[in-house]
């Protein structure tokens, strides 16, 4: 994440680490402004009670774009974002007609 991209196929890791508040926080991860739910190559996990990590394995075009951490308590929500850069992988095909045709 920042300003290198991560290569295509890679795995990427954000963290978000709540340095100071109340406690209980309750940490959401969203991407372009949608929750982060189902998808097999994103997880979340819990370090402590402050820290969330955000997992990408096998980075690819469609994870790119604005990662927010949103962290709340009973005083409100604070966010911070970030951006995962995706640097695809460049495969060149060289057709041959073997059967062509023409009208």
């Amino acid at each position: 994440f920042g300003e290198a991209p991560t290569n295509e196929g890679e795995t990427a890791v954000i963290m978000c680490n709540i340095k100071k508040g109340d406690k209980p926080v309750s940490i959401t991860w969203s991407l372009k402004g949608d929750v982060v739910s189902f998808d097999p190559a994103l997880t979340t996990s819990m370090i402590g009670t402050q820290i969330s990590l955000l997992t990408i394995t096998n980075v690819g075009y469609r994870h790119s774009g604005t990662y927010t951490c949103r962290a709340t308590n009973e005083a409100g929500s604070v966010t911070h974002s970030t951006e995962l850069l995706v640097k695809g992988k460049h495969a060149y095909m060289h057709w041959k007609c073997l059967i062509c045709r023409t009208s």
